[in-house]
């Protein structure tokens, strides 16, 4: 089962990722996308969009300024 959590990061970035290792100082992550609010005709409403768009997110990431997880 992927262990796939919400991170807010020291930058004020959301992002939603699978976590594949947890360190002492920082989390190995794959397939990251950030929150994004968009506004629609209908109201506000939340997607996904990817949170690095250089990188291949199938190989792990390392984050380190997490402020909270879950």
């Amino acid at each position: 089962m992927s262990d796939i959590r919400t991170l807010k990061l020291t930058t004020g970035e959301e992002i939603v990722s699978e976590v594949v290792q947890q360190n002492s100082d920082s989390l190995d992550i794959k397939n990251p996308v950030r929150i994004a609010p968009q506004m629609t005709q209908n109201g506000p409403v939340l997607g996904f969009v990817p949170w690095v768009q250089s990188a291949n997110t199938d190989q792990p990431l390392s984050v380190h300024r997490i402020v909270t997880g879950n």
